[in-house]
């Protein structure tokens, strides 16, 4: 009997700090209030930003303590992708809309979706040589002008929806269909299947 009042005792101190540790660890915010986070992107100042299922894109100024729905000039307030661009510049994928453009902190949105034909946006990501890629229900778009205009760069792909895009160190790109994983070398031109 004492052995094992000695060997809990043991465990509840071996358990205990690391139980409390990861109290620390994460904390919750006081919002955003807009349904279900589908992306989230700090800028260059620091601000973060929230897209989300039903209420647009939320920013908070003060390290996740308040929040402030940004949303003027959004015509679809389903956001599921963000990106910062390195000049500060902010792209938000929405899910029926497009692409929206901020240049002053989210304070307002430009539609940026010349040639996108598929306005369901799942993902974004900007190479370190500035282009641009959008995952979406139609495939994969590239844009090399800051969003002015977008193609399609999707010989390779067995489908043409795109959950998730990422861009390796190397330059290469990921994209999760639901075909599989596929990868491109050459800035999405081509796309194997791995």
């Amino acid at each position: 009997m004492k052995t094992r009042m000695m060997f809990w005792f043991a465990c509840f101190v071996m358990v205990y700090p690391l139980a409390s540790r990861a109290q620390d660890v994460w904390e919750q915010t006081n919002g955003p209030y807009g349904g279900v986070i589908y992306a989230l992107a700090i800028d260059s100042d620091g601000y973060l930003f929230a897209g989300t299922e039903f209420g647009g894109i939320f920013r908070s100024t003060d390290d996740g303590e308040s929040w402030s729905a940004v949303n003027t000039g959004l015509t679809n307030w389903k956001a599921s992708a963000l990106a910062v661009h390195s000049d500060g510049d902010i792209f938000a994928g929405t899910y029926g809309g497009g692409i929206f453009r901020s240049t002053d902190s989210g304070d307002s949105w430009t539609s940026v979706n010349s040639g996108l034909t598929k306005k369901y946006v799942k993902s974004l990501v900007i190479s370190s040589g500035g282009d641009f890629f959008a995952g979406t229900t139609g495939g994969v778009f590239r844009s090399t002008d800051k969003g002015e205009s977008w193609i399609e760069v999707n010989t390779g792909l067995t489908s043409m929806n795109v959950h998730c895009i990422s861009i390796h160190s190397s330059g290469d790109l990921f994209t999760g269909t639901g075909d599989g994983v596929f990868r491109s070398t050459d800035a999405g031109d081509s796309w194997t299947e791995i």
